[in-house]
């Protein structure tokens, strides 16, 4: 089942997905070895969101999509899905070149015998306590005891403000995290802990803090050494089956997507493999960006190269004192994939860093953005640190899967932690 692809793209399909299967076994087989370099979790990541739905075209067909006309334009185009496939087959290379020939050292092989610095430990519980706060403050507190309070026709009145609680319950889980998997934490001071940790998870209110929790879960018993050889490989599986049930669940009671599916509805046109493809995939949004610098007078992202990247440079500049201030890049890649003019819509799709580059930088773009997240592997790497490592993991992976506007903060704490913290 192939859709509409032409055979040249099949084949082409065929070839890469072997080619980045090749590259995601390398990894998880040096991760389970016990090998340091953050870059080999971003390769994992990259396969799940890049070359895992190339497989699925070939097993179960490519998605329908309806009311997305930037995908559908571009979800055929033969040089677009050529030019794609060229594009993510070269990403694991460059990924592994720039990002994984510096090793961290024997500091992060002890993570579980350290005991955390005081100003860790106290940064850690000062994340716990913004939650409460966050959530105090909020238009309706009592909002949040209801879960996925943004979501649907409960968003209401919350667009502006929910991003504050975002990042609260995302600094939360990352906090909690670290101090639940070490050692040198005592039973008590994980028991307090876990009330928060469930606590961020419920007023996030997505499925991406789930993954982050899992993911850092992954990482930090990983480096502790607990997970080693094939207690590894088990672990990642179990995740991963993990992530995929809680979306599913996600997907058929939150969002009620399904229900009104018909029996003779073909899986590539229901909702649930469509929005999971949306969700878990990023080589829609990616190909339509191919195709938007493939044929311009069809379809634009940007308005002029730059333009998000201007707004991540003044990301702190109030709008009220800026009116024209760009917007955010899933805005502008929102409107693209309706065809309509860029403006807030209170929702937007999932936009990736692999994508932004080349709306930014245009064919220049295709080498910069796997730059960027294998340097920031290397820099992190250099910096011989477990509480660099775990920001480092973080930042880059996220990277690939949603637009540096949602974990700024995170990233902005990682550079301040890389340039205070001298090389060993």
């Amino acid at each position: 089942m192939t859709g509409a692809y032409g055979g040249d793209v099949v084949v082409a399909q065929v070839l890469v997905s072997v080619w980045l299967l090749a590259w995601a076994i390398r990894s998880l087989a040096r991760l389970s070895r016990g090998d340091r370099q953050t870059v080999l979790f971003v390769q994992l990541i990259f396969f799940f969101f890049f070359a895992v739905p190339q497989l699925l075209d070939l097993l179960l067909g490519a998605p329908v999509f309806d009311y997305q006309v930037g995908f559908k334009l571009a979800q055929f185009d033969t040089t677009t899905n050529l030019v794609y496939l060229a594009y993510i087959a070269a990403v694991p290379p460059m990924l592994s070149w720039f990002g994984g020939r510096a090793r961290a050292q024997s500091q992060l092989a002890h993570l579980g015998e350290m005991q955390l610095a005081p100003w860790i430990r106290v940064a850690s519980w000062g994340g716990l306590l913004l939650l409460p706060l966050a959530i105090v403050f909020a238009p309706a507190p009592e909002a949040y005891l209801r879960y996925a309070t943004i979501v649907g026709e409960q968003a209401s009145g919350y667009e502006s403000y929910h991003p504050v609680v975002t990042l609260s319950a995302t600094l939360a889980v990352i906090a909690a995290v670290l101090l639940i998997t070490t050692r040198v934490t005592r039973p008590v001071e994980r028991l307090l802990v876990s009330p928060f940790l469930v606590v961020a998870l419920w007023v996030h209110g997505k499925r991406s803090v789930v993954a982050l929790a899992l993911l850092l879960l992954l990482y930090l018993l990983w480096l502790r050494g607990t997970l080693r050889g094939w207690r590894f490989i088990a672990a990642a599986t179990a995740v991963t089956f993990a992530i995929g049930s809680f979306s599913y669940l996600y997907q058929t009671q939150v969002r009620r997507i399904g229900e009104t599916a018909h029996r003779r509805e073909s899986i590539q046109e229901s909702d649930i493999y469509v929005n999971y493809r949306i969700d878990f995939g990023r080589d829609a949004i990616t190909k339509q960006t191919i195709f938007a610098e493939l044929n311009p007078a069809q379809l634009k992202v940007l308005d002029h190269r730059g333009q998000s990247l201007l707004f991540h440079a003044t990301f702190f500049v109030p709008r009220r004192l800026w009116p024209d201030k760009p917007y955010p890049y899933a805005v502008y890649a929102t409107a693209a994939m309706l065809r309509i003019p860029p403006r807030q819509l209170g929702w937007g799709v999932t936009t990736s860093w692999l994508e932004e580059a080349i709306s930014n930088l245009g064919w220049l773009g295709l080498l910069v953005g796997p730059l960027v997240p294998a340097l920031i592997c290397a820099i992190g790497d250099r910096r011989d640190s477990q509480y660099v490592g775990l920001l480092t993991i973080t930042v880059a992976s996220l990277l690939l899967l949603v637009e540096a506007t949602a974990f700024m903060p995170l990233l902005v704490l990682w550079a301040v932690l890389v340039i205070r913290r001298p090389r060993r």
